[in-house]
């Protein structure tokens, strides 16, 4: 009998196409979003290995997973699985570090470049037979001059340093752990504290991986020392505290753009 896979994510023809091409070991693909409750009760119970990536994975989950072997996190952040219960039930819980570490650092240049150079605002005005050519100019800006601060500097950030410094940025960075010099030589990246990058960057980009230490690591304090016309690009998990931006916006206190590719 071959083992289960139960997978989680929303599944569409072209993705299960994809998924069943890898299914060497002609295992047996289980998709979660397409079955009843009922079927989700048997499919916990006799899946061998879980594959998630948003998906909450809790522990009342987890005890019903009698046969489960091993959890598979298609990404890096195991914030949305109860590795406790995992690691109390000695179920093996793995992630892909850099898995998709190109993809979000070009993501942070493309979300750089929509706030500087107003591409949401303008194809919105656009559809609606609008043409304001000059009613953003003294609002758009290039990247290059500018000075991007990265907060985390891990594989996403690394790469981010890379690309943005192909449009003349100059880089600089906080991490808890600094690079060896000869790394920051290579990369041509500054080190600096947090309060200074956030100071001194034109634009701030987020790389920190969620943890009690790092969670809501940028707070009303931390926005209030940015410089009006910063933009803040947020590529991680639960590191902004949402409430602050509420207050900031509330008190005029105005940012340039902000851009999320999660929410926490």
């Amino acid at each position: 009998m071959s083992a289960k896979v139960l997978y989680f994510e929303e599944v569409y023809p072209a993705l299960s196409a994809v998924i069943e091409s890898f299914n060497a070991l002609n295992l047996e693909i289980l998709y979660w979003a397409e079955m009843n409750e009922g079927q989700k009760e048997t499919a916990l119970a006799q899946a061998d290995y879980f594959l998630v990536t948003g998906t909450k994975i809790t522990g009342e989950m987890l005890e019903k997973a009698k046969a489960l072997r091993m959890i598979q996190r298609l990404g890096i952040g195991l914030d949305n699985i109860d590795v406790q219960t995992a690691t109390l039930r000695k179920i093996p819980v793995s992630n892909v570090p850099g898995g998709n570490s190109q993809s979000v650092a070009e993501f942070t240049i493309a979300m750089i470049l929509n706030l500087y150079r107003k591409l949401t605002i303008l194809d919105y005005a656009t559809k609606k037979g609008e043409w304001p050519k000059w009613q953003y100019r003294l609002e758009t800006y290039e990247m290059h001059g500018k000075t991007h601060g990265l907060i985390g500097m891990g594989n996403t950030g690394k790469i981010t340093a890379q690309l943005s410094r192909a449009f003349g940025t100059k880089i600089i960075y906080y991490t808890r752990t600094r690079l060896p010099g000869p790394e920051e030589a290579a990369l041509g990246i500054t080190y600096l504290s947090l309060e200074d990058v956030l100071k001194n960057a034109d634009i701030i980009s987020l790389h920190v991986p969620l943890s009690p230490r790092t969670k809501h690591l940028i707070g009303r304090d931390e926005l209030a020392l940015m410089k009006k016309n910063t933009i803040l690009i947020n590529v991680s998990r639960g590191i902004a505290e949402q409430f602050a931006f509420h207050q900031i916006f509330r008190d005029r206190r105005e940012i340039n753009g902000d851009k999320r590719a999660v929410f926490s």
